[in-house]
Parts: C-alpha cells; structure tokens; sequence
C-alpha cells in the first residue's frame, strides 16, 4: 500500500507551480475542466507516478480547506535551503532535529494562507555535492536559464511565408497566435503566458527585434532588451533598455546577470540557434499550434550542430495549443 499522491488546493497557481518546479517537481499533465478545478499533476523525477496534484479553482482557498502538509525527504538541508532562497524562498520556522537525527526545517508554499507550513526534510550523515540537485541532466544547478519562447506549426514553422515589416507574421502566420486570445484567462494559455511576461531579462535576433519595431523599447515591465547583431553602429542607439551585442556568450552572461533567479525569455530563431551553438540556450518551450504551413521560417534550419538531445520535462495542452517545455542536454564539455 502507498500513496499515489496528495490533492492540494491552491489559490495562485502560477506561483505555487514556480514553487514545486523549483524544488524539482516535474508537470507531467493537466485537466483544464473538471467538477472540482483547473488539475495540474506533477511527480518527482525518479517518481514511477504522479505523486501531487494542485487543484485551482480560481477561488480563495481558506484555511482549513486543504491538506495540511507534506514531507520530501532530500539530500542535503543546506543545499536545498540554498536552493529555496535562490527562488526567494526562506524557512518560516527554526529548523528541528529529532532523536534518530532527522533534520526538519518548514517552508511556506506560494498560494497558501499565510501561516500555514510545509517540512522538508533529510537523513543525516549523507553529504552530496550540490550539483546533485539539479533537475535534468546537463544543466548546472545555479544557473539561471536561458529558455527560447516560440509558437510554431506542425510542420515546424515560426512564420508564415513572405515574413516582412508590414506583413511580420507572413502569410497566414497569425494562425500561430490564436492561442494568445486566451492569454489573460485562468487556464493553462493564460498561465504559459503569465509566465513568459515574468522572466527576468529577454535576449532577441536583430531581424525580430526589428520586425517586432523594437518593442518601443519595452518588451514587458521594463526588464533589460539583449539583441544579438552581427554589428553595431555607433550612431544608432537602441531605444529604452536595449542594448545591442556581437559577442554571443557576453550576451548571455549579462542577460542571465539583469535577469537574477527569474529565467530569460529568448525570441527568434536566429538567436536561438546561435545561443545553441555557444552552449548557452538551456530551454525550449514551444508553443505546438495543429496546423501545417507548409512554407515559411523554420525555427531550426540545418545549423551543424549534429545531434542534440532533448529532455521533454512538461507538456501542457491549452486551447489552440500544447505547450511542450524541453531541456537541452548539453554533452559534456560543450556547456561553459
């Protein structure tokens, strides 16, 4: 006998989601519609099953009306705390140590009444290297993630044919975005893009910067514009707070700098393949629209780059939709 996993209701989803993804937990589904809520299941990496589900209903949760607690068991206290205050994340009560050794410390999870608490603990006596909580295999824990943002056809367009000031989307490629009407609601559209509009930084091709009229110099809530070029005039001055660059890996470095422990939302395919091919690109989330366009901007044309693994590590099905969230792998030796 053992238990499958525990329902918990939770006022803000978005917020509890960062939590759990935060301290490993994979999306592995979601049921948009049911009598109780919005159903979003997620497990444990070496989890053989679901082992939580958040049930959000959009409406207040109280206290008293969910489950009380839960207990994860870790490798490390120090380093998972490391981890949680890496996210903002701090200890809302003294850590405790029992008599056999075990080690205690309570966490507040997002989208709760405020005075209510979640354990973590560990055995003692087992000291692992931090790294060893990285979630995934080939990304290093600490490093804040570059993550590619792009709605793409069946067929693996970008865009329609004939992409052009005037027409940026190309023929028919507004198809792409029907999804984006749905993108203030509660369901899973409107929580992918929530999420997109609060990473920390955003790095950008020239060609979609320009087609995109530079953002007027804001992409969303003013957070820094990094737009890779293969060169920079002097006199032309990017507008608010963009900034152009040459240099791939400078780019990288200084957006994950702007960006702190929130991730940066990458655009276009030219910036994509480039940070792929430095080793920098960490994250696809593809937005998989069912269509075929049959002609159009491939989001990766044949680059020289050889095989490249990838680690499907969410799925989320929206209206017009699914959202696909991949890691990249990188081999060893390949990622700075």
């Amino acid at each position: 006998m053992r238990t499958l996993h525990v329902g918990l209701r939770v006022t803000d989803l978005a917020r509890s989601l960062a939590f759990y993804t935060a301290i490993g937990y994979e999306v592995v589904g979601s049921v948009p519609e049911t009598s109780i809520g919005h159903l979003t299941m997620l497990k444990l990496p070496d989890d053989e099953f679901v082992t939580v589900e958040l049930v959000h209903d959009g409406n207040p949760v109280d206290r008293g009306t969910d489950v009380s607690h839960f207990v994860v068991q870790v490798e490390s206290m120090a380093d998972m705390l490391d981890v949680l205050a890496d996210h903002g994340i701090e200890p809302v009560a003294p850590g405790q140590e029992s008599d056999d050794g075990l080690k205690t410390t309570f966490n507040r999870r997002p989208g709760r009444s405020p005075d209510r608490t979640r354990p973590v603990a560990r055995r003692p006596h087992r000291r692992h290297h931090r790294r060893r909580l990285a979630r995934g295999r080939g990304m290093r824990m600490g490093r804040t993630p570059l993550r590619l943002y792009m709605s793409m056809s069946v067929d693996g367009y970008i865009t329609g044919p004939d992409d052009r000031p005037g027409q940026e989307l190309g023929r028919d490629g507004g198809r792409l975005f029907n999804w984006l009407d749905d993108r203030m609601s509660e369901g899973i559209n409107g929580q992918v893009y929530a999420e997109a509009v609060s990473t920390g930084a955003v790095i950008s091709g020239r060609r979609t910067f320009e087609l995109a009229k530079r953002w007027h110099g804001d992409h969303h809530d003013g957070v820094p514009i990094h737009v890779l070029t293969h060169n920079i005039d002097p006199a032309d001055e990017p507008p608010g707070s963009a900034k152009f660059y040459t240099d791939v890996n400078a780019c990288a470095a200084e957006a994950r700098e702007a960006a702190g422990d929130r991730a940066v939302l990458v655009h276009g395919a030219g910036a994509a393949q480039a940070l792929l091919a430095a080793g920098q690109l960490d994250e696809l989330e593809l937005h998989l629209v069912p269509v075929l366009l049959g002609d159009g901007r491939r989001l990766f044309e044949p680059t020289g780059l050889g095989h490249v693994e990838l680690e499907l590590v969410r799925r989320l099905e929206g209206r017009n939709a699914t959202h696909l969230r991949y890691r990249i792998v990188h081999r060893e030796g390949k990622q700075p």
